[in-house]
């Protein structure tokens, strides 16, 4: 298990294609051309793209947002055919990838859930980010899983 402690952390490190993100990356659809990455422009401040990230082999879907100064947040998702599937399990899946994320990161700094809802929620800090892993109620419960870059 890594020690959030123990890591040299400049940047949000994506395993495929290899990129490591900080606040002030420029130029996203430049950055994933010259990757030779296929992504799609949702709007002219949101690209999302099949990706691989925290050393797993879960297939995975990675946004960028951002804005002329740079990154604002990463958000990271399962692929439409896993909802579309009709054996979509929030619960579940935030399980999976709550383990992924311990066993990369270590015990979440903070984990908490709604009283009403029993919505589960857990956060990490990193010296370069945030994690902010969530269960909310939407459409039914959906799971949420942020990199956020603090201001500067």
């Amino acid at each position: 298990m890594t020690s959030i402690a123990n890591e040299n952390i400049c940047g949000f490190e994506i395993d495929f294609p290899k990129l490591t993100i900080t606040k002030k990356t420029t130029n996203p659809e430049q950055l994933l051309k010259n990757a030779g990455v296929e992504y799609k422009m949702v709007t002219d401040r949101y690209i999302t793209f099949a990706g691989r990230v925290f050393g797993c082999d879960i297939p995975l879907m990675v946004g960028f947002h951002f804005d002329e100064d740079g990154f604002n947040c990463i958000e990271i998702f399962r692929p439409r055919e896993y909802y579309s599937s009709g054996s979509y399990d929030a619960n579940a899946s935030y399980a999976e990838i709550s383990q992924v994320l311990r066993n990369k990161y270590g015990e979440p700094h903070s984990e908490t859930s709604d009283p009403e809802s029993s919505l589960a929620r857990e956060r990490w800090i990193t010296p370069a980010y945030g994690i902010d892993h969530y269960v909310m109620e939407r459409f039914g419960p959906e799971e949420r899983l942020y990199i956020i870059f603090p201001n500067e």
